[in-house]
């Protein structure tokens, strides 16, 4: 559990899914202690004139057990393909660095200009020199203010 919460802050300041998808599996294994615990719990009762046979929880433990672990990889799945779809400007730029870096090795010479022409449109139409040169625009600082 320790390492789940130190996980949840990595994965806060570096933005990785990958650590993310960890870090929601190791919260599965640990959430999936508590029906088995009572499950544990439960079955060391004695068969009584309600329950002939014992409580038999275990099945049910394990089904809320594959209901969990199925919730996690849901979860894990979405935002995956979530950050595919909406993925940051720089995920993308990196992304087009490594094709380019692949096309030069394979023998094509102008796949790094092209490459750079294409990060540059990427830093333009993200607005990032607006958003760096002209913090008062982004933050609706005025004049009068």
């Amino acid at each position: 559990m320790v390492t789940a919460v130190l996980q949840i802050l990595v994965v806060y300041i570096s933005g990785s899914v990958a650590l993310l998808a960890d870090t929601i599996h190791n919260f599965g294994d640990t959430a999936t202690a508590i029906p088995l615990g009572f499950a544990f719990i439960l079955a060391r009762r004695k068969a009584n004139k309600r329950f002939t046979y014992g409580y038999g929880i275990e099945g049910l433990a394990g089904v809320v057990i594959v209901f969990l672990i199925l919730f996690n990889a849901l979860v894990a799945a979405y935002e995956c393909i979530d950050r595919i779809f909406h993925a940051r400007a720089d995920g993308y730029t990196s992304l087009a660095v490594l094709f380019g870096a692949i096309g030069v090795w394979l023998g094509y010479p102008l796949a790094d200009p092209i490459i750079g022409l294409v990060i540059t449109l990427a830093i333009l139409h993200s607005g990032t020199p607006a958003k760096l040169f002209l913090p008062a625009c982004s933050t609706g600082w005025t004049r009068e203010s």
